[in-house]
């Protein structure tokens, strides 16, 4: 098992793409609508599973459910929608054939994303999940 995170040397930020705020907490906010992970893999006969470890931004009020999409290099591997504010890990399988490329080029999307602003908070950003872990197997 690889595991990218904030605790080990700092790993998690290497592997982050576009679409992230600066981390606080150990972890990483996302910024937007879209967010990309870069993973290096060496080449594997078997599927993957990929595991992301994060705290959705949802609330009672204005942001019920937090939908979430997860491509690996266009690939469609995983919809998740998430109704609780606590820390959840999302699990995706991978087929094996991606390995050949080096990367897994993860690509994220937050449909329901939503700025605190928008509700009466100072927080401009807009945030759909604070990413803590992203582990490979």
């Amino acid at each position: 098992m690889l595991i990218f995170d904030l605790e080990k040397n700092g790993g998690l930020k290497q592997i982050l793409g576009r679409g992230w705020s600066v981390p606080e907490a150990n972890m990483f906010w996302s910024d937007g609508y879209y967010s990309s992970l870069n993973i290096p893999v060496e080449r594997r006969d078997a599927d993957i599973k990929l595991s992301l470890l994060l705290d959705p931004y949802v609330n009672r009020s204005s942001t019920r459910v937090q939908r979430v999409e997860i491509y690996c290099w266009g690939l469609a591997v995983g919809f998740f929608a998430l109704n609780k504010h606590e820390m959840t890990t999302l699990e995706v399988f991978i087929p094996a054939y991606v390995t050949n490329f080096g990367v897994l080029k993860i690509d994220i999307k937050w449909p329901d994303a939503k700025s605190p602003a928008e509700t009466g908070g100072v927080d401009k950003r807009i945030l759909a999940a604070a990413l803590r872990q992203v582990s490979i197997n």
